[in-house]
């Protein structure tokens, strides 16, 4: 017969250039111990929905300004709290699609979301074209996800 016990296990994963920790819980054998942080995904929320509000993209030559700015309703559908990460899924002119938190460029975080509950976050991104050599002339919001860090009972 085996001896398992639950130990807590902590992970490291990035998303957007940002590393995010988390603790699961997990069985083990009863010799086994906790190790350094390991690489691993964020699970994502269930039960999540959204909704885009506002999405506007422009890139003006004439100005030599570029403006992304979207606000978009994070939907807890859930009987618990919830503590993560929400990213975004793009697509750029060149059918490049990457996931970016815009963590620097958020009015609100949105990182808890109360049970059943809903929040809203806004992005707005205005640069000049030559600060980062951007050439876009599209991009698009592809989805929203919602990466768990924990539920909060």
């Amino acid at each position: 017969m085996y001896c398992y016990k639950n130990i807590d296990q902590d992970y490291i994963t990035g998303i957007g250039g940002f590393a995010y920790y988390y603790t699961e819980t997990k069985q083990v054998l009863c010799d086994e111990n906790a190790t350094d942080p390991i690489d691993g995904e964020l699970p994502l929320l269930e039960n999540f929905e959204y909704d885009i509000l506002n999405f506007e993209f422009t890139s003006d030559a004439g100005s030599n300004i570029t403006l992304l700015y979207f606000e978009v309703i994070l939907k807890n559908q859930n009987n618990f709290d919830v503590e993560g990460v929400p990213f975004f899924v793009m697509k750029t002119n060149d059918e490049l699609e990457f996931d970016t938190t815009y963590e620097k460029f958020l009015k609100k975080s949105c990182s808890n979301i109360l049970a059943n509950s809903n929040c809203t976050i806004i992005v707005e991104i205005k640069v000049s074209n030559g600060e980062n050599n951007l050439d876009l002339n599209k991009i698009e919001l592809l989805k929203v996800k919602y990466a768990l860090v924990r539920k909060v009972r």
